[in-house]
């Protein structure tokens, strides 16, 4: 086949062409994501660090994303949405929690995954906890919720009872159930929740640890229930 004929197949723009600037903004929104995706470490969860509003870090470093989102305000609000909304944020200091919450500010709304050690709920102050809670009724994206046992389940379970850890999230529970009106938004404010076990304090078979902390997850949530009514 002559080089024209495959020119006219595959559609080979022109030299003069081939000079013109790439314009990212005229892919397709579908594409512009994929290369979002490419750039970000999906599926990575960032601890957010700090025990007072002074030593607030995250553990995330991605030069090229970070180039990215400082192109122009389109890409930003664009890249910023991923950038919230897929990853997982970890947190084990009700400072670093409350401090991030404000430093984002607006992009809360991305927000998908939180991770919380439930320790926090003893070792912070309970307006500092309230206060996080309050700036993430905002997170109306928010799918997983899930609080992270970070030491020896019996040792937990023994000083912290399911009822205990159901009163201090149904504040937070009622709040999204009331900014999430309509069919089944409690059920759905529940379904948030979940419970998870570190790998490292799993004593014994780690089978029988996930039961007992699944155990302990139902319990939590059947007192919710309870709460609310």
């Amino acid at each position: 086949m002559a080089l024209q004929q495959v020119s006219s197949v595959i559609n080979i723009p022109a030299a003069e062409e081939r000079q013109q600037p790439f314009r990212f903004l005229d892919l397709p929104p579908e594409i512009r994501n994929l290369i979002y995706d490419e750039l970000l470490p999906l599926g990575q969860t960032v601890p957010i660090y700090g025990y007072s509003r002074y030593h607030v870090k995250a553990e995330f470093s991605c030069d090229t994303f970070t180039r990215l989102v400082t192109t122009n305000k389109q890409i930003h609000n664009e890249a910023v949405a991923k950038l919230y909304g897929d990853l997982t944020y970890s947190f084990e200091y009700g400072y670093a929690f409350t401090e991030w919450l404000q430093v984002i500010g607006t992009m809360k709304r991305h927000l998908r995954h939180i991770r919380l050690a439930l320790w926090m709920l003893r070792q912070c102050r309970a307006e500092l906890m309230r206060s996080a809670l309050e700036q993430l009724k905002q997170a109306k994206e928010l799918r997983v919720f899930e609080l992270r046992i970070e030491y020896a389940f019996e040792r937990w379970v023994k000083f912290h009872p399911a009822e205990s850890v159901a009163a201090d999230f149904e504040p937070f529970v009622r709040a999204m159930i009331e900014a999430n009106r309509g069919h089944n938004s409690r059920k759905k404010a529940l379904r948030i929740f979940c419970v998870s076990g570190n790998a490292v304090w799993m004593e014994g078979s780690q089978d029988k640890e996930r039961a007992r902390v699944a155990a302990y997850e139902v319990a939590m949530k059947a007192e919710l229930i309870k709460l609310l009514r």
